[in-house]
């Protein structure tokens, strides 16, 4: 590498051409040389147009923990594993996770980044919220490293830092609907559709916090000095045959709390 090449902010790039970088997950390039030098470029299919900077995480001053328990058990004899209906998915550090076991980075996250999902499998098996807790992490990361320009979810007014990045900054409600979407149309279609299961999911990058819940699940915020915040209430009968998605986001201060139900498969 030439002194005089340009280094693109975060990890992940690799060399496109002589003159070009591609983060490959979003496909954002990065000229090193030439008239675009220090220019972030997206690629159409007859032209190229300048993007904004990639996102410069920053570390958000909070302590994170999680924990799960269950009641529920689907036989009394067999394994433990075998018993209990429940599969809890927790990723205590996303970008450390995706690094180790996916082999990419994700390096334009602010932090604490991380995610935590529950999955209770129905009529007395949970052979598919075992196969849900196993894919979901990997859906989940690979869409989060599609975007590299922050992340933002209130109905409040962008902070100066993101608002120049526009339609570039991500949804983190967007992200979690397309992956649980996908999950549910690809459960349904394979060997354990007749099987099922509730999950709720709660991701938090920085000060942005989105929970999604699919079936009969409902989320709640608690606080030490305040009044519960209920972002998703409890949804419809677990037994329904349609597919129920449920949002809500909180972003540092109670800045949105909403539901948006889909009925689908």
């Amino acid at each position: 590498m030439s002194h005089e090449d340009a280094i693109p902010i975060g990890e992940g790039w690799t060399r496109h051409s002589a003159d070009m970088l591609l983060h490959p997950p979003s496909q954002v390039y990065f000229a090193q040389r030439g008239e675009q030098r220090g220019k972030y470029l997206l690629k159409s299919e007859d032209a190229w147009t300048v993007c904004p900077a990639p996102h410069v995480g920053t570390d958000c001053p909070m302590e994170v923990r999680a924990a799960a328990a269950s009641v529920l058990r689907a036989n009394p004899e067999g394994s433990a594993s075998d018993r209990k209906l429940d599969r809890s998915v927790v990723l205590a550090d996303m970008p450390k996770t995706a690094r180790l076991a996916l082999k990419f980075p994700l390096g334009f996250l602010d932090t604490p980044a991380c995610c935590y999902a529950l999955f209770t499998g129905l009529r007395g098996s949970a052979a598919a919220a075992q196969w849900c807790a196993t894919q979901f992490h990997q859906r989940l990361l690979r869409e989060v490293a599609k975007k590299i320009h922050g992340w933002w979810d209130s109905e409040a007014e962008m902070p100066e830092e993101l608002l120049y990045r526009g339609s570039h900054v991500g949804s983190l409600a967007k992200c979690l609907r397309h992956v649980l979407e996908a999950l549910d149309h690809d459960l349904l279609h394979g060997p354990l559709g007749f099987a099922g299961c509730d999950g709720v999911v709660a991701v938090l990058i920085g000060e942005n916090l989105v929970t999604a819940a699919v079936g009969e699940a409902s989320t709640t915020l608690l606080f030490d000095d305040a009044d519960a915040v209920p972002l998703i209430p409890v949804l419809g009968d677990s037994m329904h045959s349609h597919f129920d998605l449920s949002l809500g986001a909180y972003v540092g201060q109670v800045d949105s709390a909403g539901q948006d139900d889909e009925e689908g498969l």
